[in-house]
């Protein structure tokens, strides 16, 4: 039955493939991406409906592999959800204030001069990755492996209507690109990294480097929430 489905589901899948998509064997990848992330879905009709998910995800991986030369992408833990179940992973108060709006930090100079790079695990400082949800990002991310991930003004402004709290542990460059290294919290099974990714550091990438909140409510608490970088 299951494998009547899935010829007729190729047929559909014509329809929203990318240039790309002639590549990729969906019924082995979906296949593959079942068998290690153990999913167990209730009836055909169910993987039937995760199967078409999982075809869009993976379309949207190819093209963000195309525009995001800096960063690898590949099949994630997330592959089969919905853009409403991504989205659900929010869980910080909704931001008043448009990225636009924002005011840049100030930078401090100092007679230090600064490492190439720094990695503040290497001193054991850093918590363990836990899986808690709870952000909302642009939706490339979702299916980052490895790399320097540099999204797009539209991408961030995708995203910025919701909270992002996310912890900066280093930073460095790869492959002469500058980058802040992530602690993310989608667990240690998410990306190629162990659960931390790459974000380009440099012309403020999704406000990287702005007061994001303030005594004004932006968050609803009167918090004030910062990312600091250095430029």
């Amino acid at each position: 039955m299951w494998s009547v489905l899935l010829g007729l589901l190729c047929l559909i899948c014509i329809s929203y493939q990318t240039p790309l998509a002639g590549r990729i064997d969906y019924q082995t990848e979906f296949s593959n991406f079942v068998q290690k992330f153990e999913r167990n879905y209730e009836n055909d009709a169910e993987r039937t409906f995760r199967f078409n998910t999982f075809v869009q995800n993976v379309d949207k991986m190819l093209e963000d592999s195309e525009k995001m030369p800096t960063a690898k992408f590949g099949i994630t833990k997330f592959a089969d959800w919905t853009k409403e179940e991504k989205a659900k992973l929010n869980g910080l108060p909704k931001r008043t204030r448009p990225m636009s709006n924002l005011n840049k930090l100030s930078s401090k100079t100092s007679n230090y001069s600064l490492p190439q790079s720094f990695d503040w695990r290497s001193r054991n400082v850093v918590t363990p990755v836990k899986n808690q949800g709870h952000i909302y990002v642009p939706d490339s991310l979702f299916n980052y492996q490895t790399g320097v991930w540099w999204p797009s003004d539209a991408d961030c402004q995708a995203a910025e209507n919701d909270g992002h709290a996310i912890t900066i542990v280093g930073f460095g460059t790869e492959n002469g690109v500058p980058y802040w290294l992530i602690k993310n919290s989608w667990g240690t099974d998410w990306g190629g990294l162990d659960g931390y990714f790459k974000i380009h550091r440099g012309n403020l990438t999704c406000a990287m480097g702005y007061d994001i909140g303030d005594d004004s409510g932006d968050f609803g608490d009167g918090n004030e929430w910062f990312v600091a970088v250095t430029q």
